[in-house]
């Protein structure tokens, strides 16, 4: 490596002023390092300028003279310094001389080494220290330095280098030279590489002139390749071809790559490292020699360049630009690869709420070697706040009335990754401290500006060195809780990324139990990716907890062995490795969080840490949170489709327990098909989305056409019977919902701050007196996911003292613009015609082609029945229901109980869940549902409640309509209490069928007013169907023919609704109208054309009547149409003739 520093050097040994006056401008280069660790705060500012000759000649007369301001000016530079000292981390002595060294490389901090260790900030790049102290313990010193050659640009440029403090007694602290501003002026790009050598090269171009880009290489072997330690290695820039059509996969590898990024076709005659302009851009080799590579077994070497010529924007669309590697031995071999690619800046928010209080923090951090700026914006606290800090695990979504969700056992502690291994101080006795001093997610201690106590509101921006948004030690996917006096949490809200993301689960049941879920940007797969989860036993084996469980992500899909004793597990195949990592020698000491390039891909246990695997969820014992810095999502390697497995305790290699990894697509849902009476007048929309059950929902709304009367939106319980006439009565869809019991609640706890999920106009505003509303807010309490969902359900507008209702839509899956090939929706149903109940259940569910799926919506209508007619009076509540493993056949209708739907079998339990133990009672509830057996689903959503008015729904994330665990031909028993004795029996039964729609246009004559119901209950006769499989769309009835018939919109929706269908398009064809008591328009309509064109002829003096009268006076609509209109017809087709025979 080319050592471009030994003319680098202090022309002054005490840095001494000069005489004259200084001259700077725009074009005069400055640079910053700005401290806060160690106990050291301040700045050391760099400044270049051109100094002033002396004031007087030797005769004493004035000789100052403009100096010209060209960049060939020589030009030197000024450094300013002010530091104070609050406390080291070890105390200093009344007297400690203090100086400032510049160093290699940049200020690494990751948690897991000394950032300003001498290994890590690399050799001294001056042969001089710069005496700037003594410095004394709580004191600050500040000065000047002037007239040094200290080069601010080109490849001897201390940008994006350090500056380290030491005393005379070895203390230190350190920190990089970057821009003097914002972190705005610097772009960031990194290559992650990969083959035979592994590690990072980081680019940062500093955007303001001058342009130059910094580059940063930490690499290391990741097999042994006989090389010496000091044999430093070919590297290039190389791009694709313009007709290169190589998989991604072969890019990353650098397979076929020949070509050297050289977008200016440079001759490179005069190329050199101090004539940087003259080279190939990607002939790093010319410009700065080879490049070092560590060993396996030692730590990474480090690298340090600046370029002049390569700039981090203006790349040509669809060509990629790579770092390659090449074979010493053979330098026309790669042997290790990276995609140059752009970092994009991090922004990530969090918001709390409770009663009128609320709060956002924003944070935006552009790369990991910039600070974290924050945004805090509180009001109507009330005086009630006294700190804020970031916390271990995200807050879950609410799914109890009575849940803390703040509390420890939830959020976990203050998170704190580094105690113990910290500049720690006792910061409850000390008055000043650095940030690095206290707790990561301290940000009430960080910043002393930040002041809570007894104020109502606040706003507020600072800097944070030590918040990072980027690596392992990220807050990201974290929460924020908000402390109110003696350490009580008053509120709490997660950190989330902002921007698309890619979310992934893994669902566990058998012998362990829990979700890891798993989150990455959408736009970088190779960006840190979250994983956190809960893990506990589900066997009842275990008496303790057990700990060092290592866990691996594995290439294939696992099956039915994940539910079995022998073979577990067995198809996940081996550890997922698409990067083919040598593991035959000394891999276990190599592969590291410090080396995670030399780990298999899938070895996330040899990265982060094994898993602790509790005996109970509800102890937390189990829980963990990690942030892989390389487990994508997406992209060519990706791991979504793969699986994980647990292995036995003590870094056992006996699999455990496995699960798959599946796509878990954001929620989106929608109510744009309006009934009731303003549906003819509004438009527009009620929209939510939702990305996790971590998230917040977001809410978008707009409708025109509004009243002046209307007062307020709900979601109501049910969903719109899009069959009748008045459809958005509160008896129809139900009351306010409401599963928190918000409404009459009473107390002084957090559950306060709760209103109604839904109370829409309660919590965006009311909708009185407007005609047109918009509404985009963000809502965490409008879940989309989970047992309380808002799907299924339906949105209403309601006018002010209107009984019946004014407008209401179905809140549904949003799939607008996916193709049948990506996303399907799939319905099931379970239909009781009695004798028992009347009514069905309905089931329903979004399935990806990728393996996604959604929770399944249930929707009931069951009513009791007496001596087989619908009993409008008995109600029930409490009745236990199940999914069954078989279907049930005759012995459904059973009056016998204790033969009725014995053929359904037991409960299903296709995973092999324990539920006989007391424990399981407790433990399966509906945030737990993985301690469920499968087809227990009373714990999980509630009992059932019997009545004709009565209407439910349910969510369950458990549920499959599809796949090994598919619900369609399995069976629901019901359950019920026997009147003589209590004693719980088997109240019905049915079979879950798949359930099909299918929709027909009919035309009706119309003999008076058209009776919908009548319709509905004639067709479902006909065609041997249910009442509840025949919709007639309210919203598609219209008049035709001038009134004379009627328009409709006939829905099936049934087991083999097509067939259902081809049978009733046969009473159309056949002209069996007649026979379910109406009469087809379409055939009258052919009448009508017949008497026209038999009048043009003169065959009839009087129009042609039916032949499907039926002799009783019954005449068809044709037959009824006054002389008149056929008159106007018949003049029509005249013109039509003559205009023909000219």
């Amino acid at each position: 490596m080319v050592d471009v520093w030994r003319t680098a050097q202090a022309l002054e040994d005490g840095g001494a002023s000069s005489t004259g006056v200084p001259r700077t401008g725009p074009d005069f280069i400055e640079a910053r390092a700005s401290f806060n660790a160690r106990g050291i705060s301040g700045y050391v500012h760099f400044r270049e300028y051109i100094p002033a000759p002396s004031n007087q000649s030797a005769d004493g007369n004035d000789t100052r003279q403009e100096l010209p301001t060209s960049p060939k000016t020589d030009r030197r530079v000024a450094v300013e310094y002010e530091l104070s000292s609050s406390q080291w981390s070890k105390p200093l002595y009344n007297k400690d001389d203090l100086f400032l060294i510049l160093r290699e490389f940049p200020v690494i901090w990751n948690g897991a080494s000394d950032s300003c260790s001498d290994d890590s900030l690399g050799k001294q790049i001056f042969a001089k220290d710069f005496q700037i102290g003594p410095i004394k313990p709580n004191s600050t010193i500040s000065g000047r330095m002037d007239n040094l050659v200290i080069p601010l640009k080109g490849p001897k440029s201390i940008r994006g280098r350090s500056i380290l403090l030491i005393t005379t007694r070895g203390r230190r602290a350190c920190a990089t030279i970057t821009t003097p501003s914002n972190t705005l002026q610097i772009r960031t790009a990194v290559a992650r590489m990969q083959g035979s050598i592994a590690g990072t090269i980081q680019f940062r171009q500093f955007i303001s002139a001058p342009t130059d880009t910094t580059i940063f290489a930490d690499l290391y072997k990741l097999v042994p390749d006989g090389q010496a330690a000091n044999v430093t290695y070919k590297w290039l820039l190389m791009t694709t071809g313009p007709l290169d059509r190589s998989r991604p996969e072969e890019q990353l590898a650098c397979r076929n790559m020949r070509v050297i990024y050289d977008p200016d076709f440079r001759s490179e005659t005069e190329c050199s490292v101090d004539n940087q302009a003259s080279c190939k851009i990607g002939n790093m080799m010319e410009k700065f020699g080879g490049i070092p590579v560590g060993s396996t077994s030692g730590v990474a070497k480090r690298a340090f360049f600046t370029d002049s010529d390569f700039a981090l924007s203006g790349w040509t669309t669809g060509r990629g630009i790579y770092v390659a590697i090449f074979n010493p031995r053979n330098p026309l071999v790669s042997i290790a690869c990276g995609e140059v690619r752009l970092l994009r800046p991090k922004f990530a928010q969090a918001s709390f709420s409770l009663t009128n209080a609320q709060g956002t923090i924003k944070f935006r951090q552009s790369s990991s070697f910039d600070p974290t700026e924050i945004y805090i914006s509180m009001k109507n606290l009330n005086g009630q706040a006294t700190a804020i800090a970031v916390h271990d695990f995200p807050r879950r979504q609410r799914l109890k009335a009575d849940e803390e969700l703040c509390s420890a056992t939830e959020v976990g502690e203050m998170y704190d990754p580094l105690k113990g291994a910290r500049s720690s101080v006792p910061v409850d006795n000390s008055t000043s401290y650095t940030q690095d001093q206290v707790a990561i997610g301290d940000l009430t201690a960080k910043n002393r500006n930040f002041t809570l106590v007894g104020t109502d509101s606040i706003e507020l921006e600072h800097q944070d060195d030590y918040l990072p948004l980027f690596g392992g030690l990220s807050i990201i996917g974290r929460s924020i809780v908000v402390y109110g006096a003696n350490k009580t949490r008053l509120m709490c809200g997660n950190i989330y990324s902002e921007g698309s993301l890619v979310s992934a689960k893994v669902s566990l049941y058998y012998t362990v139990g829990g979700v890891i879920h798993l989150q990455q940007s959408a736009e970088d797969w190779g960006s840190e990716t979250t994983i956190y989860g809960n893990l506990f036993y589900t066997n009842a084996v275990k008496t303790s907890i057990t700990t060092n469980h290592p866990w691996r992500a594995h290439w294939s899909q696992v099956m039915r062995d994940a539910f079995t004793y022998d073979g577990r597990c067995v198809n996940g195949g081996d550890v997922f490795d698409p990067l083919t990592v040598d593991v035959r020698k000394n891999y276990t000491s190599e592969c590291s969080a410090l080396h995670p390039f030399r780990c298999q891909l899938g070895d996330l246990s040899a990265r982060l840490a094994p898993l602790t695997i509790a005996l109970t969820a509800s102890s937390g014992l189990g829980r963990f949170f990690f942030t892989e810095t390389y487990f994508p999502l997406s992209g060519p390697f990706s791991a979504v489709n793969k699986s994980i497995i647990i292995y036995s305790q003590n870094f056992g290699r006996d699999r455990t327990a496995c699960g798959n990894i599946e796509v878990v697509h954001p929620v989106k849902a929608i109510t744009k098909t309006w009934f009731g009476q303003g549906a003819n007048k509004v438009q527009g929309f009620f929209s939510a989305t939702q990305v996790s059950a971590a998230q917040e929902t977001e809410v978008n709304i707009g409708l025109d056409g509004l009243g002046r009367s209307v007062m307020d939106m709900k979601i109501h319980v049910g969903p719109v019977e899009k069959d009748l006439v008045i459809p958005c009565t509160e008896d129809s869809l139900g009351g306010l919902y409401d599963p928190f019991d918000a409404s009459n609640d009473t107390s002084s706890s957090n559950i306060t701050s709760l209103v109604p999920v839904g109370a829409l106009s309660s919590k965006y505003g009311t909708l009185t007196g407007l005609m047109s509303y918009t509404k985009q807010t963000f809502d965490d309490n409008l879940p989309l996911t989970g047992s309380n969902s808002v799907i299924g359900r339906s949105v209403a507008v309601h006018a002010a003292g209107e009984s019946r209702g004014w407008l209401c839509g179905d809140i549904v899956h949003d799939i607008t613009g996916m193709s049948m090939d990506k996303v399907v929706l799939l319905q099931g149903i379970a239909q009781f015609p009695g004798p028992f109940l009347w009514g069905y259940i309905r089931f329903a569910q979004l399935r990806y082609a990728d393996g996604g799926h959604s929770d399944v919506t249930i929707t009931v209508r069951l009513a009791h029945m007496l001596n087989e007619s619908i009993d409008y009076e008995l109600a029930t509540t409490g009745h236990r229901w199940s999914i069954h493993q078989l279907p049930v056949a005759g012995d459904a209708s059973s009056i016998w109980e204790v033969f009725r739907c014995i053929t359904a079998g037991l409960v299903d339990n296709y995973y092999n869940t324990i539920s006989d133990t007391p424990e399981y009672k407790t433990e399966c509830w509906a945030g737990n549902k993985e301690r469920c057996a499968y087809g227990d689903i009373t714990p999980r959503l509630g009992p059932l409640n019997i009545s004709f008015e009565s209407r439910q729904v349910f969510t369950d994330g458990m549920l499959q309509l599809r796949g090994n665990v598919s619900l369609f031909g399995r069976s629901v028993v019901i359950s019920g209490f026997r009147e003589e004795d209590g004693k719980e029996v088997r109240l019905a039964c049915a079979n879950i069928e798949e359930e099909e729609e299918a929709t027909v246009t009919v035309n009706l004559q119309q003999t008076g007013n058209f009776d919908s119901a009548g319709f509905e209950a004639r067709v479902a006769e006909v065609l041997k169907i249910h009442p509840w499989n025949v919709i007639l769309d309210q919203t598609k009835i219209e008049k035709t023919y001038e009134g004379s018939c009627t328009q409709a919109q006939l829905t099936i929706r049934s087991p083999k609704a097509q067939d259902k269908i081809r049978t009733f398009n046969n009473f159309v064809d056949l002209d069996q109208f007649a026979y379910i008591g109406y009469e087809s328009c379409d055939k009258h309509a052919d009448t009508l054309l017949k008497n026209i064109i038999a009048m043009v002829k003169g065959g009839h003096s009087r129009p042609v009547v039916d032949d499907d009268d039926d002799g009783n006076g019954r005449r068809s609509a044709v037959s009824r149409l006054s002389h008149q209109r056929v008159f106007w017809c018949f003049l029509v087709l005249v013109s039509i003739f003559h205009v023909k025979s000219q």
